[in-house]
């Protein structure tokens, strides 16, 4: 398995329908997330909106939180602004697997 971390979001408690991650700034980050199959599947048949917010919200879900150790990249990285992506991208180009390289000091 490749990626920055090799944790996952704990699955969700069996009374929940799923657990979301937020990020050190209390912002779910959605495509960080656990469902119960089944749940998910109701809620997108009932949805006819078109973000990812609005459908997976309306499940309630519980906040999974992540501990960022020094040195240890965010499991996370928004990318909500042009901007943003393009940092990401620098980042990425820039060889930051883990966390330990790459572009410094330009994101919050």
């Amino acid at each position: 398995r490749s990626g920055v971390h090799d944790r996952e979001p704990a699955p969700p408690a069996p009374t929940s329908t799923g657990v979301v991650m937020v990020d050190d700034g209390e912002q779910e980050q959605w495509l960080v997330s656990c469902w119960r199959t089944q749940n998910l599947r109701d809620a997108l048949a009932e949805y006819a909106g078109h973000s990812l917010h609005g459908l997976m919200a309306s499940l309630a879900p519980v906040l999974g939180r992540y501990e960022v150790k020094a040195g240890e990249a965010a499991p996370w990285v928004d990318c909500d602004t042009p901007e943003e992506l393009a940092w990401a991208r620098r980042w990425v180009e820039a060889g930051n697997r883990d966390g330990t390289e790459g572009v410094q000091g330009e994101h919050a």
